[in-house]
């Protein structure tokens, strides 16, 4: 099954990336615009396509990237 969701991405106080509460969305457009929304008051966003079980590996992935450069 495909989903389509966005995403929206803050720092926290420590300085780490934290993801905010993901947006489930009917359709790929409608997550493209909900992700441009969020980025305006987040520090970022990402409107993803995948399946269910790629999208909390990919989370993950994203976190421990930006720990990475972010603690070099």
């Amino acid at each position: 099954m495909i989903t389509y969701m966005a995403v929206p991405f803050d720092i926290g106080s420590e300085g780490d990336l934290i993801r905010g509460e993901a947006r489930e969305a009917p359709d790929a457009g409608t997550a493209k615009t909900w992700a441009e929304a969020m980025a305006v008051s987040h520090v970022g966003a990402m409107a993803l396509r995948q399946r269910r079980q790629i999208i909390a590996l990919i989370m993950m992935a994203l976190e421990r990237l930006y720990s990475s450069i972010r603690h070099g």
